[in-house]
């Protein structure tokens, strides 16, 4: 998608598996300019400093810079420790979940990076995110707050019902240090049709962390909830690339009939399509070609992606920080299979209720129907908020 070296140096080296081409790719590499400011904080903000360090160590770490290497180094050894962190307590709450024959799940995290990347901190993670059943939403939650967690919305038993068909998620902290996100739907007003538990129960593959068995959704769901999280996310950042592309190279035995199917079911086949063009464009991840052919044939999808790796990335100079992709961003519109999808989007966002609208309000159950009011009064309050300042700075100019 480039010839900038210190781009074509990061991609190379995004990789958990290297293989000898690609080695020697990044060895030729060496022999060009290479920005290492740049390269560092574009690895930051991208998540994937942890896969550069580990193939510049494999390599020839004798070619990078020694405070750069170490920096490096350092940024690797933090996002490790928490990742360790993280598994740990992620296999304490399945445990916990377990115990209490709830069926628990998890989305990404330390799972996905073990099965994968084989090395759980090869891959940067914030928060744990566990999908259940929404019948078991309620009993999670309040075995979570028993261990100790704790949620800024304070609902009843009743509210929770309610909340459950306005919401997909709820937040959890512990400590200040470790973040729960459980779902009872993985994607929630995203998509038109639920994406839960329900769709692949009865098909959970087994996988192993730290030597200890857990369930994730089947490789086919997977693939096909990255590409979905990866649009949610408008494709923030590199690293939801990487997992996406070595799905693709590590598992032979993907149903891709199943995939498409998913799509078309889904009202998602544009943001298939854009998953697997960015994971062949960047990272050379191919899957079977009459579904590369048909992912590549859409100006859209070749629009989209120049868009996304224009922004991935720009020239950065200043400390890594997450790029914003905000609920109401344009790009959600333009990944829309149908014009009917964007209409019926754009309703959900204004008139369902959020979680800034449970966490701000606190009604009794028989009222709860007022949230949907208050959620559109609260967007024309802050809309009109915005304006104003606006206003204000361009008479002002500050």
């Amino acid at each position: 998608m480039t010839h900038n070296p210190t781009v074509q140096l990061l991609l190379a080296c995004a990789r958990p598996h290297p293989d000898p081409p690609i080695l020697n790719r990044i060895n030729r590499l060496f022999q060009h300019p290479i920005d290492w400011e740049h390269l560092v904080n574009t690895a930051q903000r991208n998540r994937v400093l942890p896969l550069v360090y580990r193939s510049l160590q494999q390599v020839s770490p004798d070619q990078v810079p020694g405070p750069v290497m170490q920096r490096i180094r350092e940024g690797y050894l933090a996002i490790a420790a928490r990742s360790l962190l993280l598994s740990t307590e992620l296999l304490d709450v399945l445990k916990l979940f377990k115990d209490s024959d709830i069926l628990a799940v998890p989305l990404k995290g330390p799972v996905l990076a073990e099965s994968l990347y084989g090395d759980l901190t090869l891959r940067s993670f914030d928060d744990l995110d566990i999908l259940v059943h929404p019948c078991d939403a309620f009993r999670a939650r309040n075995l979570l707050l028993l261990r100790g967690y704790k949620s800024n919305i304070e609902l009843t038993e009743d509210q929770f019902g309610t909340y459950l068909k306005t919401e997909y998620s709820m937040e959890l902290t512990l400590n200040g240090r470790v973040i729960i996100d459980f779902h009872w739907d993985a994607t929630g007003r995203y998509l038109s049709r639920p994406f839960g538990m329900q769709l692949f129960e009865d098909r959970l593959e087994k996988a192993t962390l730290d030597g200890k068995e857990v369930y994730q959704p089947p490789v086919e769901y997977l693939l096909f909830y990255q590409c979905l999280h990866g649009s949610k996310n408008c494709w923030t950042y590199l690293e939801s690339v990487c997992t996406l592309a070595e799905i693709i190279r590590s598992r032979s035995d993907i149903d891709w009939r199943v995939v498409q199917r998913l799509s078309r079911e889904m009202r998602c086949e544009v943001m298939l399509h854009l998953g697997l063009g960015l994971a062949y464009a960047l990272l050379d991840a191919a899957p079977p070609a009459a579904v590369l052919e048909r992912a590549r044939a859409s100006p859209r999808t070749l629009s989209l992606t120049a868009e996304i790796c224009k922004n991935l990335f720009c020239e950065d100079k200043g400390t890594a920080k997450r790029p914003s992709c905000s609920d109401f961003s344009f790009f959600h519109m333009k990944v829309r299979d149908r014009v009917s999808e964007r209409i019926r989007y754009g309703v959900s966002l204004v008139f369902r209720p959020s979680r800034q609208e449970w966490r701000l309000f606190r009604l009794p159950g028989a009222f709860v129907f007022l949230y949907y009011p208050l959620r559109v009064m609260r967007l024309l309050w802050g809309f009109g908020i915005a304006m104003v300042r606006n206003h204000q700075k361009d008479i002002h100019g500050y």
